[in-house]
Protein backbone atom coordinates (compact mmCIF):
# COMPACT_ATOMS: atom_id res chain seq x y z
CA UNK A 1 0.00 0.00 0.00
CA UNK A 2 2.73 2.43 0.58
CA UNK A 3 4.66 1.76 -2.22
CA UNK A 4 1.52 2.40 -4.14
CA UNK A 5 1.13 5.80 -2.18
CA UNK A 6 4.13 6.77 -3.10
CA UNK A 7 3.34 6.50 -6.68
CA UNK A 8 0.88 8.35 -6.39
CA UNK A 9 2.42 11.11 -4.59
CA UNK A 10 4.59 10.90 -7.06
CA UNK A 11 2.24 11.65 -9.82
CA UNK A 12 0.17 13.54 -8.21
CA UNK A 13 3.47 16.08 -7.91
CA UNK A 14 4.05 15.61 -11.79
CA UNK A 15 0.10 16.83 -12.29
CA UNK A 16 0.92 20.11 -9.81
CA UNK A 17 4.23 20.99 -11.94
CA UNK A 18 1.94 20.34 -15.16
CA UNK A 19 -0.69 23.13 -13.92
CA UNK A 20 -3.11 20.32 -13.88
CA UNK A 21 -4.57 20.74 -10.44
CA UNK A 22 -8.07 19.47 -10.82
CA UNK A 23 -6.28 15.86 -11.50
CA UNK A 24 -3.72 16.85 -8.54
CA UNK A 25 -6.97 17.47 -6.32
CA UNK A 26 -8.69 14.43 -7.31
CA UNK A 27 -5.77 11.64 -6.87
CA UNK A 28 -4.46 13.35 -4.27
CA UNK A 29 -8.03 12.70 -2.56
CA UNK A 30 -8.21 9.38 -3.52
CA UNK A 31 -4.95 8.65 -1.97
CA UNK A 32 -6.41 10.44 1.04
CA UNK A 33 -9.65 8.23 1.27
CA UNK A 34 -7.96 5.06 0.80
CA UNK A 35 -4.94 5.68 3.55
CA UNK A 36 -6.46 8.33 5.67
CA UNK A 37 -2.85 8.42 7.50
CA UNK A 38 -0.74 9.76 4.80
CA UNK A 39 0.23 13.16 5.92
CA UNK A 40 1.79 13.89 2.56
CA UNK A 41 -1.17 13.90 0.35
CA UNK A 42 -2.78 16.33 3.31
CA UNK A 43 0.10 18.75 2.88
CA UNK A 44 0.32 18.67 -0.53
CA UNK A 45 -3.05 18.83 -0.97
CA UNK A 46 -3.26 21.90 1.32
CA UNK A 47 -0.59 23.67 -0.14
CA UNK A 48 -2.37 23.09 -3.68
CA UNK A 49 -5.39 24.86 -1.89
CA UNK A 50 -3.41 27.59 -0.72
CA UNK A 51 -2.22 28.06 -4.29
CA UNK A 52 -5.53 28.35 -5.48
CA UNK A 53 -5.97 30.95 -2.70
CA UNK A 54 -8.62 28.08 -1.05
CA UNK A 55 -7.43 29.33 2.01
CA UNK A 56 -10.03 27.11 4.23
CA UNK A 57 -9.25 24.42 2.31
CA UNK A 58 -5.74 24.52 2.83
CA UNK A 59 -5.76 25.21 6.94
CA UNK A 60 -8.11 22.18 6.75
CA UNK A 61 -5.48 19.87 4.92
CA UNK A 62 -2.18 21.24 6.30
CA UNK A 63 -3.94 20.90 10.04
CA UNK A 64 -4.56 17.28 9.21
CA UNK A 65 -1.07 16.59 7.91
CA UNK A 66 0.32 18.45 11.20
CA UNK A 67 -1.93 15.92 13.43
CA UNK A 68 -0.38 13.04 11.68
CA UNK A 69 3.61 14.57 11.65
CA UNK A 70 3.63 17.59 14.29
CA UNK A 71 7.31 17.82 12.86
CA UNK A 72 6.11 19.22 9.00
CA UNK A 73 7.64 22.22 8.97
CA UNK A 74 6.71 22.98 5.86
CA UNK A 75 3.15 22.51 6.96
CA UNK A 76 3.41 24.93 9.83
CA UNK A 77 5.13 27.36 7.64
CA UNK A 78 1.81 27.48 5.04
CA UNK A 79 -0.14 27.63 8.14
CA UNK A 80 1.47 30.66 8.98
CA UNK A 81 1.29 31.96 5.20
CA UNK A 82 -2.60 31.16 5.46
CA UNK A 83 -2.86 33.27 8.68
CA UNK A 84 -1.16 36.11 7.18
CA UNK A 85 -4.14 35.88 4.62
CA UNK A 86 -6.81 35.76 7.46
CA UNK A 87 -5.17 38.65 9.02
CA UNK A 88 -4.71 36.37 12.32
CA UNK A 89 -1.07 37.37 12.67
CA UNK A 90 -0.41 36.16 16.17
CA UNK A 91 -1.46 33.18 14.99
CA UNK A 92 0.90 33.46 11.89
CA UNK A 93 3.77 34.59 14.07
CA UNK A 94 2.95 31.08 16.13
CA UNK A 95 3.07 28.89 13.30
CA UNK A 96 6.85 30.39 11.83
CA UNK A 97 7.97 30.22 15.43
CA UNK A 98 7.02 26.71 15.86
CA UNK A 99 8.48 25.76 12.44
CA UNK A 100 11.77 27.22 13.60
CA UNK A 101 12.11 25.81 16.90
CA UNK A 102 12.19 22.67 14.64
CA UNK A 103 14.43 24.25 11.76
CA UNK A 104 16.10 27.82 12.94
CA UNK A 105 18.08 28.46 9.97
CA UNK A 106 15.18 28.04 7.48
CA UNK A 107 15.50 31.36 5.46
CA UNK A 108 11.74 31.08 4.08
CA UNK A 109 10.32 30.79 7.26
CA UNK A 110 12.73 33.85 9.37
CA UNK A 111 11.74 35.88 6.64
CA UNK A 112 7.97 35.26 7.10
CA UNK A 113 8.38 35.80 10.77
CA UNK A 114 10.04 39.09 10.25
CA UNK A 115 7.30 40.45 7.73
CA UNK A 116 4.70 38.93 10.43
CA UNK A 117 6.71 40.94 13.59
CA UNK A 118 6.40 44.34 10.41
CA UNK A 119 2.97 43.38 10.31
CA UNK A 120 2.58 43.22 14.17
CA UNK A 121 4.50 46.87 14.49
CA UNK A 122 7.14 45.14 16.53
CA UNK A 123 9.97 46.55 14.64
CA UNK A 124 12.44 45.84 16.79
CA UNK A 125 11.97 42.06 16.57
CA UNK A 126 11.47 42.33 12.62
CA UNK A 127 15.12 43.91 12.35
CA UNK A 128 16.54 40.72 14.68
CA UNK A 129 14.97 38.59 12.82
CA UNK A 130 15.88 40.08 9.21
CA UNK A 131 19.43 40.52 10.82
CA UNK A 132 19.56 36.40 11.68
CA UNK A 133 18.66 35.82 8.13
CA UNK A 134 21.94 38.21 7.03
CA UNK A 135 24.14 36.08 9.69
CA UNK A 136 22.94 32.91 7.86
CA UNK A 137 22.59 34.28 4.29
CA UNK A 138 25.03 37.90 3.84
CA UNK A 139 24.02 38.48 0.56
CA UNK A 140 20.48 37.51 0.59
CA UNK A 141 18.53 40.55 -1.23
CA UNK A 142 14.82 39.97 0.70
CA UNK A 143 16.29 40.11 4.16
CA UNK A 144 18.11 43.10 3.46
CA UNK A 145 15.29 45.05 1.76
CA UNK A 146 13.16 44.20 4.29
CA UNK A 147 15.67 45.27 6.92
CA UNK A 148 16.17 48.78 5.15
CA UNK A 149 12.67 49.53 5.06
CA UNK A 150 12.80 48.87 9.04
CA UNK A 151 15.77 50.85 9.18
CA UNK A 152 14.42 53.92 7.23
CA UNK A 153 10.93 53.98 8.95
CA UNK A 154 12.44 54.25 12.26
CA UNK A 155 14.76 56.84 10.90
CA UNK A 156 18.12 55.08 10.83
CA UNK A 157 18.76 56.58 7.24
CA UNK A 158 22.22 55.75 6.40
CA UNK A 159 22.43 52.20 7.81
CA UNK A 160 18.88 51.85 5.72
CA UNK A 161 20.61 52.87 2.77
CA UNK A 162 23.33 50.87 3.12
CA UNK A 163 20.94 47.78 3.07
CA UNK A 164 18.59 48.80 0.09
CA UNK A 165 21.89 49.35 -1.67
CA UNK A 166 23.27 45.86 -0.86
CA UNK A 167 19.88 44.46 -1.71
CA UNK A 168 19.99 45.84 -4.77
CA UNK A 169 23.45 44.52 -5.27
CA UNK A 170 25.67 47.62 -5.49
CA UNK A 171 27.04 46.65 -2.34
CA UNK A 172 28.19 43.44 -0.84
CA UNK A 173 28.99 42.75 2.69
CA UNK A 174 32.65 41.14 4.23
CA UNK A 175 32.40 41.10 7.89
CA UNK A 176 31.70 44.36 9.37
CA UNK A 177 32.38 45.99 6.31
CA UNK A 178 31.38 46.49 3.43
CA UNK A 179 32.98 46.97 -0.44
CA UNK A 180 31.07 48.50 -3.73
CA UNK A 181 30.39 45.94 -6.75
CA UNK A 182 30.99 46.99 -10.03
Amino acid sequence: MLNQNNKKIEQAILLIKKSDFAKAIGLLEEIINHNSEDFRAYYLLGTLYLQLKKTDLAELNLRNALKLNNNMTEAMHNLGIIFILKKNLIEAKDYFSKALQINPENLQTLIELGRTYELLCNFEEAKKTFEKVLKIDPDNPVASSLLANILLKNGFHSEGLKYLKKSSGLIKFQNENFTIVK
